[in-house]
């Protein structure tokens, strides 16, 4: 993988648009080729990939937490261009303002039976400016392996780019992984991966032949490198969001109250907390009685889960000034080397002090706001706060019990709710991890105001006008789910599923409903 310089660059741009014609003209049948290339490529490498990540995060990759470096890499990647296959030979669907597109086949409908998405369109919105059949730049994330990859196929399958990729500096040990993985595409010219910091990042957005470009990072970089661009070039974008989690009072039972906490510890958790879409705003009723012992058991739970090493660059100085700034805070579980503990702050006075809720923390911290609401207006009022209070507009979560479902609009709140990924029971990382919804921001920033971004990737359902997707599951099951905290078995059961989405077949699917059992029960 070779480094950004202005002579490299200048060839490698010059290549890429030489071959933009001959890519647009590439027949159905040989980009299948190339997707089935892809694939047996991906799994050839599956196992390098993870342990490099493993490494990168400090990781034991023999360990179960290796796990979500299977997932969040390979087996992610393999799922996208299993699905791609079906969605470039799909045309686009349109004209319905609701589109069912989990489960998308039947291995979905075996898979993630508990499972059910839907991608709501509105024809009626500005539709962005194309960035069909350009040369494009490609700036990955350094937090999930997979991002880099994935954008890179629906750029080019999608949207009919060739594409300069660009490693962030965290991931850049996985750069000569993906040189391999995508082999097939750089070897005939219409894909470069490539390696640079924040100023090589720039030579790259402002070079002329750059048509086109996505950043997938913070707002922050965003607004940089607008500002620094020469003349104006389209830009899509996957940023931060302060993720709300609305929690709806109700009677709840003891295993109830402990199953949520350990669903709302996994959001806050998983991948050390380094997620754009990481739980960081609970918001709950200061009038429900269970309101205490909810939280207690979100600390139980939260004090389980192991301290993970601080991998992204300046987490441990974010986490220590957050601390400082909030005397509630509550830091839970053991500490660890080259780790910081998981954080809770209850009872935010949001209107004392509102940068818990303007700032993402991205460093494992978890606030909580109890709005004084009766019970009936408690949903629309949620969703009214995390819309108008609450910064960034990415992903979002609605915790629902029956008695919530039967007694408050619940569905009057979810169609208010401006975020481009609604979880309903669920984590809405699944959104992103499942691929056939759409991931990106609720439709209408502005490059002025770019909040969480703008453009949709993944949506191997094939929508257009996308406004957001809603992915729905069951308030309760009798066992953990493999994205809760206290989940024993997720490195073997990432394996099994990274086995399925290569090669889908009865077999692997019950080996990994298996193991998913085995894992939820903590065998």
């Amino acid at each position: 993988m070779e480094a950004i310089t202005a002579p490299a660059l200048d060839g490698w741009l010059e290549d890429l648009t030489r071959a933009l014609p001959a890519w647009q003209a590439t027949p159905t049948p040989r980009r299948l080729s190339y997707l089935a290339q892809l694939r047996k490529d991906c799994y050839r490498l599956a196992s390098r990939w993870a342990e490099v990540c493993c490494q990168i995060k400090g990781v034991d990759p023999k360990s179960q937490l290796a796990g979500e470096e299977w997932a969040l890499g390979p087996l992610i990647t393999l799922r996208n261009l299993r699905l791609l296959e079906k969605q470039i030979q799909t045309p686009p669907r349109q004209g319905s303002r609701l589109v069912r597109a989990l489960p998308g086949d039947t291995w979905d409908m075996v898979q993630w039976p508990i499972l059910r998405g839907e991608t709501w369109s509105d024809p009626n919105q500005s539709k962005p400016e194309s960035v069909k059949g350009k040369v494009g730049l490609v700036l990955g994330a350094g937090n999930v392996s997979s991002i880099g990859a994935t954008d890179v196929l629906y750029k080019m399958f999608m949207e009919d780019q060739v594409v300069l990729l660009k490693m962030n500096p965290v991931h850049e040990p996985l750069g000569e992984v993906l040189e391999e993985v995508f082999d097939c595409l750089i070897k005939d010219g219409f894909l470069r991966i490539v390696r640079g910091g924040p100023s090589e990042g720039a030579l790259a957005c402002r070079h002329p032949q750059v048509e086109a470009l996505h950043i997938t990072g913070s707002h922050h970089t965003y607004d940089a490198i607008r500002r620094n661009l020469p003349s104006p070039k389209p830009i899509t974008a996957e940023l931060g969001c302060v993720s709300p989690v609305i929690v709806a009072p109700a009677r709840w039972s003891n295993r109830q109250l402990e199953y949520q906490a350990r669903h709302i510890a996994g959001m806050l958790t998983t991948n050390a907390g380094f997620n754009c879409n990481a739980a960081q705003v609970l918001i709950t009723s200061s009038q429900w009685p269970q309101r205490d012992a909810f939280l207690n058991a979100l600390r139980r739970a939260l004090a389980k889960v192991p301290a993970r090493p601080s991998y992204y660059p300046g987490s441990r100085e974010r986490h220590a000034r957050l601390v400082r700034q909030n005397p509630a805070a509550e830091q839970l579980g053991p500490p660890a080397a080259e780790a910081t503990c998981w954080t809770l702050v209850p009872g935010v006075d949001w209107e004392k002090d509102p940068r818990p809720l303007q700032e993402e923390a991205f460093c494992g911290v978890l606030f909580e706001v109890a709005l004084d609401v009766p019970y009936n207006e408690f949903l629309l009022k949620a969703a009214d706060f995390a819309n108008d209070k609450i910064w960034g507009n990415l992903s979002c979560s609605m915790i629902l019990p029956p008695e919530a479902q039967r007694s408050q609009p619940w569905r009057r709140a979810l169609e208010n709710l401006r975020y481009g990924a609604v979880g309903v029971n669920i984590w809405p990382g699944l959104v992103f991890a499942l691929v056939n919804l759409p991931w990106g921001a609720y439709p209408g920033n502005t490059p002025d105001d770019i909040q969480s971004g703008n453009g949709f990737v993944h949506n191997t359902a094939n929508v257009e006008a996308v406004q957001k997707t809603v992915l729905y599951a069951p308030f309760y099951t009798p066992i953990r789910l493999p994205w809760h905290a206290g989940f024993t078995r997720f490195g073997s059961l990432a394996r099994i599923l990274t086995d399925f989405e290569y090669q889908p077949s009865l077999k692997s699917a019950l080996k990994a409903h298996w193991e998913a059992l085995r894992g939820g029960l903590g065998v």
